[in-house]
């Protein structure tokens, strides 16, 4: 992982600049200048093949904190500009400096609600769920997994985002797998056929024959 972060929790009930803890803020503003600079010290160290964000969704809230100082009420449209480039950075200098790195961002799911027709009356969840956090993370990546729970099967599964198609083609979309199959080793060989047999491979190794 890149680095594990210990802060205290935010209170997401400050929604006013005025209310934000100066000190605390400060101590955001450090961590993420120093998740930034891990991130320059991967680029320039080509021994490390595989990144992982655990969670992308705090290293977002990471990023919102250490701009605003807090989680809500960040509607202020040049900051949350300055907010998307700071973390659109962070991610594309990763992509275009390191293409032999592997990315994997673990991202946590949200309630998806659904706008009603009525302004009067608020959006109702519809039974699905989406990924919490940067917004544009699932156009970013060249796949997005879901981990899930089969209540029926008893089992855990992964499976690729049927509404997302993956840029190795499109005949993948909604594949799962479950149980001892759900491991990266059968995920690179659907992906990479080529990857190399025998001990379970991991995914600094996708591609290698």
């Amino acid at each position: 992982s890149l680095m594990e972060i210990s802060l205290k929790e935010p209170d997401r009930a400050i929604r006013k600049q005025d209310d934000v803890d100066r000190l605390q803020w400060q101590i955001w503003i450090d961590e993420w200048k120093k998740v930034k600079a891990a991130h320059d010290a991967i680029i320039a160290d080509k021994t490390v093949r595989t990144l992982v964000w655990d969670t992308g969704t705090e290293l977002w809230n990471l990023a919102q904190l250490s701009h605003f100082g807090k989680l809500q009420g960040n509607s202020r449209q040049d900051r949350r500009t300055e907010l998307n480039a700071d973390f659109h950075k962070l991610f594309w200098d990763l992509y275009k400096g390191r293409l032999d790195l592997n990315m994997i961002l673990i991202h946590k799911l949200k309630k998806q609600y659904a706008k009603s027709s009525d302004p009067n009356k608020p959006a109702d969840w519809n039974g699905k769920y989406e990924r919490e956090g940067f917004g544009r993370v699932g156009f970013w990546v060249d796949m997005s997994l879901r981990m899930g729970w089969d209540s029926v099967g008893r089992q855990f599964y992964s499976e690729l985002d049927g509404d997302q198609p993956t840029r190795f083609g499109t005949e993948l979309c909604g594949k799962r797998w479950y149980g001892e199959e759900n491991t990266f080793r059968n995920l690179a060989l659907e992906v990479f056929p080529g990857t190399a047999w025998g001990d379970p491979v991991g995914p600094e190794w996708w591609g290698v024959k």
